[in-house]
């Protein structure tokens, strides 16, 4: 089992993808309460506080992941390949080459 969690194999397109999708969920989630926190008036509680602070590290832990990805380009390559991969025809479609 640990075999399919640790590999030496680069990440599949499926792969990257989904890792980024949940990294923003997770954040838009720890901001929302964040946000749920300040509109029910506990913000400045102690409780309130603590699950802000909390929130925020989160927060901002998983958007970093997706942030670096952008700032390095690798999401820039996984949406090219995409592009690239629903462009190829199919060997089976009618159309002729010339």
């Amino acid at each position: 089992m640990m075999d399919l969690l640790i590999s030496n194999e680069p990440r599949t397109m499926l792969q990257a993808i989904l890792v980024h999708v949940f990294c923003v969920l997770v954040a838009i989630a720890a901001l929302a309460v964040c946000a749920w926190v300040g509109t029910t008036g506990q913000l400045f509680t102690l409780d309130g506080l603590a699950l802000v602070a909390i929130s925020l590290t989160i927060a901002a832990f998983f958007a970093g992941n997706t942030a670096w990805a952008l700032y390095t380009g690798e999401i820039r390559d996984l949406l090219r390949q995409l592009r690239n991969k629903s462009r190829v025809p199919s060997p089976n479609s009618t159309e002729e080459t010339q």
